[in-house]
C-alpha cells in the first residue's frame, strides 16, 4: 500500500570516522559473543553428566539459537536426554523449551508443538511461573506463524497475565509486543502501536537488544516513523540478529519504495533482506521478499530480473503456503506481461490472482480483457482466443445470474403460490361455514314453524270440544223457552260463540 505521507530519507553514506567507529563497535561485540560461545563449548568439551552440564547446554543453545538453530538444536536435544536421565524437572522444562524453539526456528511447527506441550505439563507441576509465562509465549508464536491469530492472542495474554499475577517482570516485554503484532495482524493498528509502546521502557530496562530491535522495527510499522527504523538497524547490526535484519531491511526496501520511489535503493535493502532470510532459512517471510524485489525490478523495467524473482516468489510461496506473496506474486507477473505485450501469460496469472481473492469473475478481469486487444499488437489468432476468454467469462456471469434469478424466482413463485391457496382455501371455508350457518338458520326457521303449527292446532282441539257440548245444547235449550227473552238471550249467547 503506497502511503502519501513523506518521512526522512534514511542516509546510506556515513562519514568515514563514523563507518570507521561503527564498525569497530561491530567487530568487538561480535568478538565478545564468539568468546563466549567458545567458552560454553570448551565447558561442556568431556564434561560429567550433571546439572552444570545441562545449564552449560541450555546456554549455548540460547547463544547460538538464533543465529543458527540447526546447530544449536543437538545441544538442546542432549541437554533434553540428560535431565531424563537424572530425573531433573527443571532442566527438562528448559531443555524441551530449547528444543521447541529451535525446531521452530527450523520450521518444524508439528515437534515443537509436541515438545512446547511436554515442557508445559512438567512447568505446570513444578508451578513455574516465570517459565510457564515462556511457554505461553512461545505457544503464541506457533500458532501466529500458522495463522491461527487468535489462539496467539489467547496464549500470549496468558503469559502476560502470569507474570503480572505474579508480580515477575522477565518477559513482559516479549508478551506486551506479540500481543501487539497480533493486532497488527489483525490490522487494529491503534491497539498494535499501544502494546509496542508499553514494552518499549521494559525492554530498555532489560537492554535487551534482539527485542528492542524487533520493537522498534514494528513501531515503524505501526508509525511509519523512519527514525525507528535507523534505531533497529544500528542494533540489529551489533547484535548480529540475522533473524531481525531480515525484517528491517524488508521494511526499508519497502520504505524506498512506497514512500520515495527510489527504486534501486529498494532493491539493494530487499537483497540484503534476501540474504538473511536464506540464512535463518525463513521461506515463509523469503516469498514476500522475493515478490517485492520482483515488483520493484519491474518499476525499473529489468523484466528478466522481474520475471525471475515473481516466478521464484510463486514457487517459495506455494510451498511455505504464504498466501499473501502468492497473490502478489501473480498479480505483479501479470502486470510484467501486460507491460511486455505477452497477453495470454498475462491474463493467465490475472485469473490465478483473481481466483486468490475470491472473485474469479470480477469486473477487472473483464475489463483487462477487453482493452487487451487494443493495448497490444496481438495475431488473428490471438484475439480469437480473447474473444473466446471473454464469453467464457460473461457466460459464466450469466450463468450465475441465470441460476441465482432463476432460484430467487422459484423462491418467490412457491411463495406465491403458497400465499395464494391458503387464501383460497380460506375462502373455501368461510363458504362451507356462512352456508352450513345458513342451512342451520333454515333448519331452525322451519322447525319453529311446525311447532308454533303444532301448538295452535292442539289449541283450537282443546277449545272446539267444549265450545261443541256448550253450543248444541244451547241450541235445544232455545227451541224449548217460551219465554221471549229468555230466548233472546239465549240467541245472543250462541251468536257469540268464538270461531274455532
Amino acid at each position: 500500500m503506497i502511503r502519501t505521507k513523506q518521512f526522512l530519507i534514511l542516509q546510506t553514506t556515513l562519514r568515514p570516522e563514523i563507518l570507521t567507529g561503527l564498525l569497530c563497535l561491530l567487530f568487538f561485540a561480535s568478538f565478545a559473543q564468539n568468546r563466549k560461545i567458545d567458552s560454553l563449548k570448551v565447558q561442556i568439551k568431556d564434561a560429567k553428566e550433571d546439572t552444570f552440564l545441562i545449564k552449560n547446554l541450555i546456554n549455548l543453545t540460547g547463544e547460538i539459537r538464533r543465529t543458527s538453530p540447526k546447530e544449536a538444536l543437538p545441544y538442546a536435544l542432549r541437554a533434553r536426554e540428560i535431565s531424563k536421565r537424572l530425573s531433573w524437572q527443571t532442566g527438562l522444562v528448559k531443555s524441551n523449551y530449547m528444543t521447541a524453539v529451535c525446531q521452530f526456528l527450523l520450521g518444524d511447527d508439528s515437534l515443537a508443538l509436541l515438545n512446547i506441550s511436554n515442557a508445559l505439563v512438567v512447568a505446570k507441576e513444578l508451578h513455574r511461573p516465570q517459565q510457564l509465562a515462556d511457554i505461553y509465549n512461545l505457544s503464541g508464536v506457533i500458532s501466529r506463524t500458522n495463522n491461527d491469530l487468535y489462539k496467539a492472542l489467547s496464549f500470549y495474554r496468558l503469559s502476560a497475565k502470569t507474570i503480572e499475577d505474579n508480580h515477575l517482570k522477565l518477559g513482559l516485554d516479549y508478551a506486551y509486543s506479540n500481543i501487539g503484532t497480533v493486532y497488527w495482524d489483525l490490522y487494529d493498528t491503534a491497539s498494535a502501536n499501544k502494546y509496542y509502546l508499553l514494552a518499549l521502557p521494559i525492554a530498555l530496562e532489560e537492554k535487551d537488544s534482539f527485542l528492542l530491535a524487533a520493537l522498534y522495527n514494528n513501531l515503524y510499522n505501526t508509525s511509519f516513523n523512519i527514525t525507528y527504523l535507523k534505531k533497529a538497524l544500528d542494533i540489529a547490526l551489533v547484535k548480529k540478529d540475522y533473524n531481525n535484519l531480515e525484517y528491517i531491511y524488508n521494511n526499508l526496501g519497502a520504505h524506498y519504495s512506497h514512500e520515495l520511489h527510489q527504486y534501486h535503493n529498494a532493491v539493494e535493502h530487499q537483497r540484503q533482506a534476501l540474504h538473511y532470510s536464506n540464512i535463518m532459512e525463513d521461506s515463509h517471510h523469503k516469498a514476500k521478499i522475493l515478490s517485492s524485489l520482483g515488483d520493484n525490478f519491474r518499476h525499473l523495467g529489468l523484466s528478466d530480473s522481474a520475471e525471475h524473482y515473481l516466478v521464484k516468489s510463486i514457487v517459495v510461496a506455494e510451498e511455505s503456503h504464504n498466501m499473501e506473496a502468492l497473490r502478489n506474486g501473480h498479480n505483479y507477473l501479470s502486470k510484467l506481461y501486460e507491460k511486455g505485450g505477452k497477453w495470454n501469460a498475462a491474463l493467465l496469472h490475472l485469473k490465478k490472482y483473481s481466483n486468490l481473492k475470491d472473485s474469479i469473475f470480477s469486473d477487472k478481469l473483464a475489463e483487462y480483457t477487453t482493452n487487451f486487444d487494443s493495448k497490444f499488437n496481438l495475431t488473428e489468432k490471438e484475439k480469437h482466443i480473447a474473444e473466446q476468454q471473454l464469453q467464457i467469462v460473461r457466460q459464466s456471469n450469466q450463468r450465475n445470474q441465470l441460476i441465482y434469478g432463476g432460484t430467487a424466482a422459484f423462491l418467490l413463485t412457491s411463495l406465491l403460490f403458497t400465499w395464494f391457496f391458503q387464501m383460497q382455501k380460506r375462502k373455501k371455508r368461510e363458504a362451507e361455514l356462512a352456508l352450513q350457518l345458513e342451512k342451520t338458520n333454515a333448519d331452525n326457521l322451519r322447525h319453529l314453524d311446525q311447532l308454533k303449527s303444532n301448538f295452535f292446532t292442539n289449541l283450537s282441539h282443546e277449545l272446539r270440544t267444549p265450545l261443541t257440548l256448550i253450543t248444541g245444547p244451547l241450541e235445544q235449550a232455545t227451541d224449548r223457552i217460551k219465554d221471549p227473552q229468555a230466548k233472546k238471550d239465549i240467541l245472543l249467547a250462541h251468536k257469540t260463540e268464538l270461531p274455532v
